[in-house]
């Protein structure tokens, strides 16, 4: 019998891919978690729970549908860093 591949691998690999491919220059994980700290401040996204005991941002997809972005481990870790060290400044900070 072959071994299955872990679900959440898999999940975890399509959000690397998806999130490499996100606007016209890529953002790093560092970035894109900035990005959605601030969305999620504004409302424009919001945390959900997920089946497996971790949480993912709910957005409107560009068909309207609602689309759950998980984090990757890296963006985790920014997260982190931000709730204790600030996160980074914006362009039009000076």
């Amino acid at each position: 019998m072959a071994a299955k591949k872990k679900k959440g691998g898999a999940l975890a690999e399509a959000a690397k891919k998806r999130l490499s491919k996100i606007g016209p220059a890529r953002m790093s994980p560092e970035q894109m978690a900035h990005m959605l700290l601030h969305a999620e401040e504004r409302g424009d996204v919001q945390r959900v729970d997920l089946e497996d005991g971790s949480w993912g941002w709910a957005m409107s997809g560009p068909d309207g549908k609602v689309q759950v972005l998980k984090p990757t481990p890296e963006m985790l870790a920014a997260l982190a860093r931000f709730e204790t060290e600030g996160h980074p400044p914006h362009d039009d900070e000076g």
